[in-house]
């Protein structure tokens, strides 16, 4: 994985994202960046999967639960 000036890949890729919304927030008012919203979809996907199945489970536990979970 490669740093720059001390900073992982993903930490840069959030702070590029960070800042792209903001420049959009100030050019468009009421606009979200698009990759914002996508990322708080997944967040909230594995919250409810840790919540149904547990904190820690295995793709065999989610594949098990998968129709409870789109239930």
């Amino acid at each position: 994985m490669t740093n720059v000036r001390g900073l992982t890949y993903q930490t840069l890729i959030e702070i590029t994202g960070a800042i792209e919304s903001a420049e959009l927030r100030r050019v468009q008012p009421g606009t979200e960046h698009p990759r914002a919203s996508s990322t708080d979809d997944v967040e909230g996907f594995f919250s409810l999967c840790r919540r149904l199945i547990s904190q820690r489970f295995t793709l065999r536990e989610f594949k098990d639960q998968w129709p409870r979970i789109v239930k």
